[in-house]
C-alpha cells in the first residue's frame, strides 16, 4: 500500500474500497491455537501459509512470554493491494478495448471478485466475471467460480480445492468441472487466421493423503477425471469483419472427437523445505523459495464403464528441484505427459514436455536476508524444538 500513499488521491479511493484482512481470516490458517503446544515448525509454516495467501503481502509470528509456562502468538500482516483494475486503449472506435475491475480482498474476508469487459470488434462483446473465497466456509478451503461469454466462444469452471499447504496435512483433496466453446487459431497472415471450432466439457475428482514425517514423505491418492472434446470438421476463417468460408484448408477432418473417463493412482516423494528470501522474485516482500527436491506422478486407464468410448493409458510427471545459497538461487522444474491410444496400434500421442530453470543472484546481501537463511536451513534440516523467548 506504501505506492498508494504517495498519491493522495489514490490512497483515497482506496482506503474508501479497502478492509484490512478480518482477524478470523488471518487466524484459521495458523497451525497453533489455544492450549496447543507450541513448536518452531507451526511457527515457521503458519507465518509461510499466510505469506502464500494471494491477499497477504508480507507476514511475521513473533512468540511472546505470557502467564506462567505460556506463550502468546504476535502475529502481524500486511495486506496486499486490493484493488483490480486494468484496461486497454486502442486507436480507433471505440478507444476503449478492455476494462476489468474489482477486489482481491472484498471486505477484508480474502475473496477475490471481479468483471470485465472485452470490445468484441466484428464479433459480440466479451464479458465475465472471476469469483474466489480462499477460506471457503470458514476452513482452508479455496472456492473458484467463474464464466466468460467471449467475442469467440465461452467458458466456465467451479473449482474447490482443499490445497497441500504444509507437510504437516495429513490430507489434501480437490473436485472442479468445467466448460469451453472457444476456436483454436492458426495465423494465416495479419488479417486473418484459420480456426477450428472445438467444444470441451471436463471434470476431475480426487485426493492424496501423506505417508511420512514432515520433510520427508511420500504422497499416495486417486482420482477420476473426464474430457470430453469435440473439434469441427469444417474450419472457419476468422478476418476482421468475421468469419469466412475456409473450405480448401489442410484442416478439414484433420482432427477426431474424444471421449475419455479415467481412474487414476497418483504417487509423489517429497522432500522440501522453505528459505524466506528477499529481492528475487519480489523487490521488498518476504518471498518463500521452495528448496529440495520432489517428484508427482500420475498413472491413468480409461474405463468404459465411466463412460469412456476412448481406450488409452495416460502417464504424468512432474520434477521440481531447488536450491538455495548466501546470495544466489537456482529452481529448475522438468513436467511432462503422453497418451498411448489402444485403439490406434498402441501409438503414443498427446506427448507434451516442459522445462524451466530459473538462476537467482545477488549482488549483496542483506542481514535479514542471512539471518531467515540460516534460520530456515536449521528447520529443513529437522531441528524442530517448541518456542521459548
Amino acid at each position: 500500500m506504501a505506492i498508494f500513499k504517495r498519491v493522495p488521491t489514490l490512497a483515497k479511493m482506496a482506503n474508501a474500497i479497502h478492509r484490512t484482512t478480518d482477524p478470523e481470516i488471518i487466524s484459521r490458517f495458523l497451525l497453533l491455537h489455544e492450549g496447543d503446544f507450541c513448536s518452531e515448525l507451526r511457527r515457521a509454516e503458519s507465518e509461510r501459509i499466510l505469506r502464500a495467501q494471494p491477499f497477504i503481502s508480507e507476514a511475521q509470528i513473533r512468540v511472546v512470554p505470557d502467564s506462567g509456562d505460556e506463550v502468546a502468538l504476535d502475529v502481524r500482516t500486511t495486506d496486499e493491494v486490493a484493488l483490480v483494475l486494468s484496461a486497454a486503449i486502442g486507436s480507433g472506435s471505440p478507444p476503449l478495448r478492455l476494462l476489468r475491475v474489482g477486489d482481491a480482498n472484498l471486505g477484508g474476508e480474502g475473496i477475490f471478485l471481479a468483471g470485465a469487459w472485452r470490445d468484441g470488434g466484428a464479433f459480440h462483446d466479451g464479458f465475465g466475471a472471476r469469483f474466489v473465497d480462499n477460506q471457503f466456509l470458514e476452513h482452508p478451503y479455496t472456492l473458484t467460480a467463474e464464466g466468460y461469454q467471449n467475442p469467440l466462444g465461452d467458458e466456465w469452471l467451479v473449482d474447490l480445492t482443499h490445497p497441500f499447504y504444509t507437510d504437516l496435512q495429513r490430507f489434501a483433496w480437490r473436485g472442479r468441472a468445467g466448460a469451453s466453446d472457444d476456436y483454436v487459431q492458426y495465423m494465416n497472415d495479419i488479417n486473418s487466421s484459420h480456426a477450428i471450432r472445438v467444444a470441451r466439457n471436463y471434470f476431475d475428482f480426487g485426493g492424496i493423503v501423506r505417508i511420512g514425517p514432515p520433510g520427508r514423505l511420500s504422497l499416495f491418492g486417486a482420482s477420476i477425471s473426464g474430457d470430453d472434446e469435440r473439434p469441427a470438421s469444417t474450419p472457419v476463417l476468422v478476418t476482421s469483419t468475421g468469419f469466412a468460408p475456409d473450405t480448401g484448408s489442410q484442416l478439414v477432418n484433420r482432427f477426431v472427437s474424444h471421449r475419455i473417463a479415467r481412474a487414476n493412482v497418483l504417487w509423489g516423494i517429497r522432500d522440501i523445505g522453505f528459505a524466506p528470501v528477499v529481492g528475487f522474485d519480489a523487490m521488498t516482500a518476504t518471498q518463500d523459495l521452495p528448496i529440495g527436491f520432489q517428484l508427482g506422478t500420475m498413472f491413468g486407464r480409461s474405463l468404459s464403464v465411466l463412460g469412456s468410448r476412448d481406450d488409452d493409458i495416460f502417464m504424468a510427471g512432474d520434477l521440481y528441484i531447488g536450491a538455495v545459497g548466501r546470495n544466489n538461487a537456482l529452481r529448475f522444474q522438468l513436467e511432462g505427459e503422453g497418451r498411448r491410444s489402444n485403439d490406434n496400434a498402441g501409438l503414443w500421442d498427446g506427448i507434451l514436455t516442459n522445462a524451466r530453470a530459473v538462476q537467482y543472484f545477488k549482488p549483496t546481501v542483506s542481514e535479514h536476508g542471512n539471518r531467515v537463511g540460516r534460520v530456515q536451513r536449521r528447520l529443513a534440516a529437522g531441528e524442530f524444538h517448541s518456542t521459548s523467548p
